[in-house]
């Protein structure tokens, strides 16, 4: 197969720019011979005596009800990029109506370019009127280049010309140390 036929500019900017950028503001020089930091426990013992402790689960973090997120270190073989979109519409109503269906099929293939697939209810639940195998909305993921060249144009050309947008948080609690970047 022959290709690729595009270089996408947000692929272009991450790959010459924005990566070894990020690579050098995450490097982190240990000399030789520095011990290694004990790591922080993300779930705790039961501490005690008590035979129940033996074969209990383990306790939540300290502090917050949610575990905190694993963080690894960038390095030149794992830097983030961008590898699929996933989107999906859901009408929360009951019965949906073939027509709004097809409108937003059509409206999800105008902007990602793909014939998205049809979602359908699992379950029925009698007090919200649903029916198992009842369409309800749609979805698609788009992957690669066109994944690239999609958010490219969403965060350039779409986003900045709604009126009251506040910007875009570039790495929202993945990387603590960093400001997040804002495109306002």
């Amino acid at each position: 197969m022959a290709g690729p036929f595009n270089y996408p500019r947000l692929k272009q900017t991450w790959e010459h720019t924005v990566s070894s950028d990020l690579l050098a503001l995450t490097y982190l020089h240990t000399p030789p011979g520095t011990p290694e930091r004990p790591a922080k426990e993300r779930l705790r013992k039961w501490v005690g005596e008590s035979p129940y402790f033996e074969n209990r689960a383990l306790r939540g973090p300290r502090g917050a009800p949610n575990l905190r997120l694993l963080e690894q270190e960038i390095t030149p073989n794992n830097i983030p990029e961008i590898r699929a979109v996933h989107m999906d519409i859901f009408y929360k109503d009951g019965k949906v109506p073939y027509e709004k269906l097809y409108i937003a099929r059509s409206v999800m293939q105008a902007i990602s370019g793909r014939a998205p697939r049809l979602t359908y209810i699992k379950e029925a639940i009698a007090g919200w009127g649903t029916r198992k195998g009842q369409n309800t909305g749609c979805k698609i993921t788009i992957y690669g280049d066109q994944a690239v060249e999609f958010v490219d144009k969403l965060v350039n050309l779409v986003l900045p010309k709604i009126k009251d947008w506040p910007g875009l948080k570039g790495m929202p609690n993945y990387y603590p140390h960093h400001t997040a970047l804002c495109t306002n």
